[in-house]
């Protein structure tokens, strides 16, 4: 299947705004939080757009209207633009731990591998990031994808 290269539409707008209110209103006028479209832009769907920039209010409303959380999700989290230069440990952690507990709550699975081959919860020690490191230790069984 060919990407399809349309502008960008209402709800996925919505995500990239940080917008919840506007999740709900676009969904509710037919728009599909699990439709093909955007899974051929950049190699997300919703779910894990919302989830990479850690808008933690726009993944919980895209869940609220029936999008689907894929169950190795949280590898999004171990992305090397997150881990190397995205997320400020004082300031963002606590959003993406927010988040990673969201994807756990609905499915996901945080046994997966991070952009360099290791265990996602070696990408982020608890020593500097304490509040992803506490969500992924309850969700990690075996630490292996």
């Amino acid at each position: 299947m060919q990407p399809n290269m349309q502008q960008p539409d209402a709800l996925f707008r919505a995500v990239l705004e940080r917008r919840p209110d506007a999740v709900a209103l676009s969904v509710a006028a037919g728009a599909d939080p699990n439709a093909d479209y955007y899974a051929d832009y950049c190699g997300m769907r919703l779910v894990e757009l919302a989830a990479y920039h850690g808008y933690h209010e726009v993944l919980e409303a895209l869940i609220r209207a029936g999008a689907i959380v894929p169950r190795d999700a949280m590898r999004i989290l171990g992305d090397q633009d997150i881990t190397d230069w995205k997320i400020d440990p004082i300031e963002l952690e606590p959003d993406y731990a927010r988040v990673a507990q969201i994807l756990l709550d609905h499915g996901a699975t945080s046994d997966v591998l991070a952009y360099d081959g290791r265990p996602l919860i070696e990408t982020f020690p608890a020593r500097y990031y304490p509040h992803i490191h506490n969500v992924l230790s309850k969700g990690t069984t075996n630490h292996a994808a």
